[in-house]
């Protein structure tokens, strides 16, 4: 039992960026959200980071303390968004 309960809370929870909003700043743009749980609840200093695997162009930064996080001057292109924090899976 007790090695169900660990899995359970360690590896099955999986983060989501919710809500994730893009703004259009020119040639640029913002994506900023909360990071949080399957039950809602935020995840502090969870890294957030968006990718391009084509351009190789990366940026992430880590979530306050209420979960909030904002990826700034951002080029137009399509991304890759992933969030990971302490004992989650990445997303």
């Amino acid at each position: 039992m007790k090695t169900c309960v660990f899995w359970t809370l360690i590896l099955c929870p999986v983060l989501t960026i919710s809500p994730a909003v893009a703004q259009s700043l020119g040639n640029a743009g913002t994506v900023e959200g909360v990071v949080v749980d399957q039950s809602g609840a935020v995840i502090a200093r969870a890294v957030v980071g968006l990718y391009n695997p084509v351009t190789e162009y990366r940026q992430s930064v880590m979530s306050a303390v209420d979960g909030a996080f904002r990826l700034v001057n951002i080029p137009p292109n399509q991304y890759r968004r992933r969030a990971s924090g302490f004992q989650f899976l990445k997303a």
